[in-house]
């Protein structure tokens, strides 16, 4: 694929999800790993690169102490 290719594809997509709901389910994710967590001190690791943007905004969302790689 080429620029070209790829800036048609994005410009004639759709949305599937809005930013909302994304935001929604990023918080209950968050809410649901805390609970589960109870006091431990969890390790978050963002294994794949495609995951280092879900990771960035999972972690505002974690409010509790853990350490991050």
């Amino acid at each position: 694929m080429n620029r070209e290719e790829a800036l048609h594809i994005f410009n004639h997509s759709e949305e599937i999800v809005s930013a909302q709901d994304l935001t929604a389910s990023i918080e209950s994710m968050a809410k649901a790993i805390g609970a589960s967590t109870g006091e431990e001190f969890p390790l978050v690791l963002s294994v794949m690169g495609g995951a280092a943007v879900f990771t960035g905004m999972l972690l505002p969302h974690l409010d509790f102490p853990l350490e991050f790689d």
